[in-house]
């Protein structure tokens, strides 16, 4: 069973804030996010645990703020999307359907005024 973590800087647009946005400047920005969590795990594979084949894994977020404020975990899940699609770019996870990835993602919110501003990304393995 492996473990992979790794770190991105920042928080993906969530959907209330998306909706509102021209396709192209949403395109753009979700690329953004894609790619920077295909490379954070491509980068984070040599020091995970995971090995061979790919497995059905679980995906666990703390989303890591530095300011207290409600936020909607809806629309934290929601948000995710593209990091979870890059998840997939990277070849961690076969796909990002109920087979591979069972229940979805889960999410976490951590505040720390002095600590990262960012999201820490968990993908788990889990027995088949």
């Amino acid at each position: 069973m492996g473990v992979l973590t790794f770190f991105l800087a920042g928080h993906p647009p969530h959907d209330n804030e998306t909706r509102r946005w021209h396709w192209a400047k949403r395109s753009r920005e979700m690329r953004v996010w894609r790619d920077a969590a295909n490379w954070g795990a491509r980068g984070a594979y040599r020091d995970s645990t995971f090995a061979g084949e790919p497995r059905p894994s679980r995906i666990h977020v703390v989303f890591r703020y530095r300011v207290k404020r409600t936020r909607d975990v809806a629309n934290l899940v929601a948000s995710l999307k593209p990091v979870i699609d890059g998840i997939v770019d990277a070849r961690m996870l076969v796909d990002d359907g109920p087979a591979w990835l069972p229940g979805g993602p889960t999410v976490e919110e951590v505040v720390d005024p002095k600590g990262f501003d960012g999201i820490e990304v968990t993908v788990t393995e889990i027995e088949p």
